[in-house]
C-alpha cells in the first residue's frame, strides 16, 4: 500500500509518518508546497496534514488557499 502524508515535518505529519514507517508501510513524507512539488504518482491512501500553503497570500486570498487543497485531493 503507497501511503503520501503532506506536511510531514510538522508535529502531526512526522509523528504519523513514524508510525506508518514502523508498521512497515510505503510512505512518501512530503514537506514542500504541493503547488510546485506534487510527486505525481497514484498513492492508495492521503493523510494531508500541510498547513498554510501560501504565508500572507493564503491568508488574504482563502480561495487561492483552498484551491491547492483540491488540487493535491485529486
Amino acid at each position: 500500500m503507497k501511503i503520501l502524508v503532506t506536511g510531514a515535518d510538522g508535529f502531526l505529519g512526522s509523528k504519523t509518518v513514524k508510525y506508518l514507517k514502523d508498521r512497515g508501510y510505503n510512505v512518501t513524507a512530503h514537506t514542500q508546497d504541493v503547488r510546485q512539488s506534487l510527486p505525481y504518482e497514484t498513492y492508495d491512501v492521503l493523510y494531508h496534514f500541510a498547513a498554510e500553503l501560501g504565508g500572507i497570500k493564503g491568508i488574504n486570498n482563502n480561495l487561492w488557499d483552498i484551491a491547492g487543497n483540491i488540487e493535491l485531493d485529486r
